[in-house]
């Protein structure tokens, strides 16, 4: 009996042995986890061990992190198996990573996810399919295993008492080190580069940071008497206001590669842009992105509003712009009698541009769906030539002075890494082959948008109608020359064009001043945000300002809008020209549909529903009539690459 209750009470010693076991085992795979996951962000064992020493409280917040989501699994009775489910996500996680920097040169963001849909577009371009099917291989297997791991699970007792001791020091030490450590900025709203944000907070801290915080924090001052001592100060009207064209041009990954230093070229690739620069105002643009993030470019442009504000990464077209209208240069100038357009040569649901558009106030919106004559590049995206008539459809839509903003595409990455020889530029200074091939595709495609150029011009000059034309860069490339560039990454070039005689003055912005900089130029001051750029800029309030009027007019109590009718969504067209349904018949089993404008992308719906469909011409279609019954309701709609409806045309019963 004496050495059964002495076996006893040496297998309770080894229980508690083995819960400490268990706790010392979860902050050991943290650590383990967490250096591989900086290994993975910062592509560099040197540099992670560089970040961890540099910044022990960081690399420990960032482990902490990781100790407090694997701690979860003390709650479960299956926890090995729930312990390695969380490690797992982890490193997805961490793998999603590295392959995003691969392409765009920016880490993931929880925002990403959101695009996944739209994603599924495009991978093509940057994945060939043998890689497409390992991922696939890949899925598969982790997902047998899983299955597998879980069958096989050992089902233990939860100690719960064990679990919330666990998760609350962890909670609380993740509460307690921002104020030991002034470099931990805890779950706050971190301004500046999304890369140097995570090459400074580490991966973990900086990716959960883009979960938690969305939107814009609520300013500690922010009262409604605040908001109205700022609103009282912007009444400057517009009636000295030249009325012109004023057409934005963005252009895909663009910017001047002549201020690349330690590289040169054989030739200029951009020869009409740095001509203008010459000849019209000018200046460098800081960009909110580099290698991807077009959307937020836009938005800065189109609204006149920081993301400095907004969480880490985060899209407002994926977020508060999907439920709200927000001031826009479109609203702006409908206000002074323009029509606003906007067209891009890419799919019209990516980033949920077909409905975020009506939100700021667009008229018309033409996207690669409801285009003519589109051209592709040798990787897959829509050529810039195509803009040419969609401006000049824009322009002479209506005898009203018109704003159209231009989203271009052509230069998008992924850049191929294969040596072609028929590449019209080369480049001297790049030492690894595989960035030097990519460069010089690069460059080919850059020169073809510049081409684009001077043909936008000539056309608009053939109007006779007084016209203004930005031309900008949206961010950089994601290509490999961080060492190339001196200064800032963030920064493109802009050049505004004029046929009014307008006074050159070059002058460096950001990407949220850009617009009210133009407007100025044409003596148009409408719109808040565009008054606090245009007066408010050298006020050492300016960016509270700033803040304040973003939270209030998008977040808050809108105390800035008392004294105005709000912004009302507009009812956006879907594509310059109109596609209209004439006639529907069935005739020897086909439903024959005619009518006007029809794209490839335009399919036939039988009550409400898609069926394949054969595009004829731009008045015809066709489709079974398998479904077709007298009475059913035939229409068109114009569907995008991932199947998704972004437009329909009116519609028409089969009769009896």
């Amino acid at each position: 009996m004496f050495v059964r209750m002495k076996d006893l009470n040496r297998m309770d010693l080894l229980s508690v042995s083995h819960k400490r076991l268990t706790i010392l085992r979860i902050w050991v795979y943290s650590l383990v986890l967490g250096v591989i996951l900086e290994i993975l962000h910062r592509q560099s064992v040197t540099a992670v061990f560089t970040f961890a020493i540099s910044k022990p409280m960081v690399f420990a917040y960032n482990v902490l992190i990781i100790f407090a989501t694997l701690s979860a699994s003390l709650f479960f009775k299956r926890k090995y198996f729930m312990f390695g489910m969380v490690s797992f996500g982890w490193i997805v996680l961490g793998v999603c990573n590295f392959i995003i920097q691969v392409f765009r040169r920016t880490p993931l963001t929880s925002d990403d996810f959101l695009l996944i849909t739209s994603m599924f577009n495009i991978i093509g371009i940057y994945l060939n399919p043998f890689q497409i099917s390992l991922i696939i291989l890949a899925i598969g297997i982790s997902l047998m295993i899983i299955i597998r791991s879980w069958l096989k699970s050992t089902k233990l007792n939860v100690v719960f008492r064990h679990g919330f001791v666990t998760m609350s020091v962890s909670f609380l030490l993740l509460n307690v080190m921002p104020n030991v450590s002034p470099t931990i900025h805890a779950f706050q709203n971190t301004n500046g580069n999304l890369v140097e944000i995570y090459d400074e907070f580490g991966f973990v801290y900086s990716f959960v940071n883009s979960v938690l915080n969305k939107g814009i924090q609520e300013p500690e001052i922010y009262t409604q008497k605040s908001i109205e001592s700022i609103v009282k100060y912007l009444t400057k009207d517009s009636h000295n206001a030249i009325k012109a064209n004023i057409i934005f041009v963005q252009l895909e990954s663009f910017f001047d590669v002549t201020r690349l230093s330690g590289v040169s070229y054989s030739a200029n690739p951009i020869p009409n842009f740095t001509a203008l620069k010459q000849k019209y105002s000018s200046g460098l643009l800081n960009v909110p992105t580099i290698g991807g993030g077009t959307a937020n470019t836009e938005f800065e442009v189109i609204t006149g509003m920081s993301l400095d504000y907004f969480g880490t990464g985060e899209y407002p077209y994926k977020s508060i712009l999907l439920e709200q209208t927000a001031e826009s240069m479109a609203y702006n100038l409908k206000k002074l009698g323009y029509r606003a357009s906007i067209m891009h040569n890419n799919s019209g649901n990516f980033y949920g541009r077909h409905l975020v558009f009506s939100n700021l106030g667009f008229d018309a919106f033409s996207t690669l769906e409801t285009m003519r004559n589109v051209e592709f590049n040798e990787i897959g995206w829509a050529k810039d030539k195509v803009l040419v008539d969609e401006i000049m459809e824009a322009i002479l839509y209506s005898d009203e002075p018109d704003f159209v903003y231009t989203i271009a595409v052509q230069s998008h990455g992924d850049y191929p890494r294969i040596e072609n020889p028929n590449y019209p530029f080369q480049v001297f200074g790049v030492m690894n082959k595989s960035d030097e091939n990519q460069f010089e595709y690069y460059l080919d495609q850059i020169n073809q948008s510049d081409a684009v150029i001077p043909e936008i011009i000539a056309r608009v000059e053939q109007t006779g109608e007084p016209t203004v034309i930005v031309f900008f860069g949206d961010h950089l490339p994601g290509l490999n020359f961080e060492s190339f560039i001196s200064g800032n990454r963030n920064t493109t070039d802009y050049v505004i064009w004029d046929n009014l005689g307008l006074e050159k003055l070059n002058k460096n912005v950001e990407t949220y001043q850009l617009g009210a900089h133009v407007l100025n130029k044409l003596n148009i001051h409408e719109g808040l945000f565009t008054q606090i750029h245009q007066f408010e800029e050298n006020n050492p309030n300016y960016e509270t300002i700033l803040h304040l009027l973003q939270y209030d007019v998008l977040y808050g109590e809108k105390y800035a809008y008392s004294q105005m009718q709000s912004y009302v969504p507009s009812k956006l067209q879907i594509g310059y020209r109109t596609q209209l349904l004439a006639q529907a018949q069935v005739f020897h089993e086909k439903m024959i549909v005619t009518g006007h404008n029809f794209t490839k992308y335009s399919q036939i719906t039988v009550n409400g529903a898609l069926v394949d469909t054969q595009y004829i011409s731009q008045s015809m279609l066709v489709a079974s009539s398998d479904d077709v019954y007298p009475g059913s309701t035939i229409g068109v709609a114009i569907v995008s690459a991932n199947n998704e409806i972004i437009g329909k045309t009116n519609t028409m019963r089969v009769k009896q």
